[in-house]
């Protein structure tokens, strides 16, 4: 069912991935054995060359751009680009002009960035379930003056991939094209599409927030659709990610969390499925939130003790490169974005969201991490690599 949304979007920028063909069910999982990479380049062969920084007063949820090295952010009462511009840190901020929540900004082009509201919904007095109002807003970024319009009415998390906006509503999937048309792309949680290829990934339950809607354990499965035809499925998953040859790097949830404690309290891998039929790799124990470089068969991964590792894509190698949690890569891979956060024991746990926990207010540690600093680390790629 396809029904109409409220704007238009700009052109999205082409990005070359190799698209893998798919069928797949998952088997057990496969600790450092099998699907040995074929990478040419090793974590060892990254080094820091220097780096900069950009302090943030709230959850800053930063986000690459996908051609430059501009950075978008939140920021009190809207969003900010960061750039390091000729060896000088630049700032630019936006602000909405309708006082409108920014959360979860990403870029739709150079041009355009899309973002959400706060939650995805919220329980109402009289015991009803909604959507948030504030839905999905899009700022032209690129002219003499910032252009603002509201793109759909209701939309959470929104997504980038295949020239489409992906966002959640309550239970529901959306799939929005750049006419602003909107496509139920069915029942999930927190799509994420290559960006391009067929492939789309998502969670069966929220995880991190609260379920209102499904009755299932948290502990649920990560759903990999390489294409229309063909599916796995991974047991425990969540935080997907996409290769640049048609991989998924995912966390992995290894035990179902008791009533009342934190989403990961049973502890975190992080794992590799590199196609159709292969069984995840277990690639490094003890991490989470895991970033695939762009272009090399390398992954950043956050550990348990707030540290930035790379990781080969069997788990054999690795190399530490700085403190911190949730990596990103820009479009080239020549620089590791990183956040830096509170002490552990300045940030909440999160609920459970077994059926005895359900009413109560979830705002887990992805939620409620207060990063006050954004570190963004340049590398290259040692001598006689690939």
């Amino acid at each position: 069912m396809t029904r109409r949304g409220n704007g238009s979007l700009g052109r999205f920028p082409a990005r070359s991935v190799a698209m893998v063909a798919t069928i797949l069910t998952a088997a057990g999982w496969v600790a450092i054995a099998g699907c040995a990479s074929r990478a040419q380049v090793a974590p060892k062969d990254f080094e820091v060359i220097r780096s900069y920084g950009f302090d943030a007063g709230v959850d800053p949820q930063p986000s690459w751009s996908p051609e430059s090295y501009r950075i978008v952010a939140r920021d009190a009462g809207g969003f900010v680009v960061l750039q390091e511009v000729d060896g000088n840190k630049g700032r630019q901020k936006f602000t909405s002009s309708e006082k409108r929540e920014t959360h979860h900004p990403v870029w739709i082009n150079e041009q355009e960035v899309v973002f959400g509201p706060k939650a995805n919904a919220e329980r109402v007095p009289d015991g009803r379930v909604v959507p948030a109002s504030d839905g999905l807003t899009v700022v032209t970024i690129g002219g003499l003056k910032p252009e603002q319009k509201l793109l759909t009415k209701v939309g959470y998390r929104p997504r980038v991939g295949q020239a489409h906006v992906f966002a959640q509503v309550e239970d529901r999937m959306d799939k929005i094209d750049e006419h602003g048309d909107i496509e139920d792309f069915g029942q999930g949680f927190f799509a994420e599409p290559q960006w391009t290829g067929e492939g789309v990934c998502w969670q069966e339950t929220p995880v991190t927030e609260p379920d209102w809607w499904t009755g299932k354990p948290v502990r649920s499965n990560l759903v990999i659709r390489w294409n229309w035809r063909r599916t796995d499925v991974v047991p425990g998953g969540i935080q997907p990610r996409w290769t640049y040859d048609g991989g998924v790097v995912a966390t992995v949830l290894r035990a179902e969390p008791g009533p009342g404690a934190a989403w990961d309290q049973g502890g975190t891998d992080v794992v590799f499925v590199g196609g159709p039929r292969q069984a995840p790799v277990v690639i490094a124990r003890d991490a989470r939130e895991p970033a695939p470089h762009p272009t090399k068969s390398v992954i950043a991964v956050a550990t348990a003790d707030n540290r930035i590792v790379l990781v080969s894509r069997d788990g054999s190698q690795r190399a530490d490169i700085a403190a911190g949690r949730r990596p990103q890569w820009s479009f080239d891979g020549t620089r590791l974005l990183v956040e830096h956060v509170p002490e552990p024991a300045a940030a909440a746990a999160i609920p459970s969201m077994r059926p005895d926990d359900r009413e109560r207010s979830a705002q887990g540690r992805e939620g409620n991490v207060q990063a006050k600093r954004l570190t963004i680390y340049v590398l290259r790629i040692g001598p006689g690599t690939k």
